[in-house]
């Protein structure tokens, strides 16, 4: 059934496939609605946010500029820890998401910052590689901090 907001998004994004293909011409605004139609289809396919009750993903609208943040913030203390020295350690990242779809955006955050690799995704306890400089005493429980402190505030605001 076409609705309001698809067609909002459809607009949406065929006015970014313009402004990243950088021309306006009418062959461009046909591509940009086949495409921005295309991604409608299958993001609803294989990603049906309607099926997911557990989640409020509109609370989540500033939590991807927070992400970017940490990938570039923690690129640099990575290559500061590969200069001066670096120690590699296994540790267990304890979490209180309920969410299955939340726990899946947190371990994609880990692995997509740099010095962090989610091992195994487990319902409680989830084993990752943890990059930390060689003179840091900090332990298991330092890190899970962090990362409470960091991704596990932001989404649990979009716990239901």
């Amino acid at each position: 059934m076409i609705t309001i907001r698809k067609i909002g998004v459809v607009i949406a994004l065929t006015l970014v496939w313009i402004v990243l293909r950088e021309e306006i011409g009418i062959a461009t605004i046909v591509q940009g609605v086949v495409v921005s139609i295309g991604c409608l289809y299958f993001s609803n396919r294989f990603f049906p946010l309607d099926k997911m009750t557990d989640a409020s993903f509109h609370k989540l609208i500033l939590y991807p500029f927070y992400l970017i943040w940490q990938v570039y913030l923690n690129g640099f203390l990575v290559m500061r820890m590969i200069i001066k020295g670096a120690r590699v350690d296994v540790i267990e990242l304890e979490t209180s998401l309920k969410s299955a779809a939340l726990k899946a955006i947190l371990g994609d955050s880990i692995n997509l910052t740099p010095g962090t690799l989610l091992i195994d995704f487990n319902a409680e306890k989830m084993p990752m590689l943890w990059l930390r400089p060689m003179d840091d005493p900090a332990s298991a429980e330092g890190a899970n901090a962090a990362i409470r402190d960091g991704f596990e505030t932001r989404l649990k605001k979009a716990e239901k």
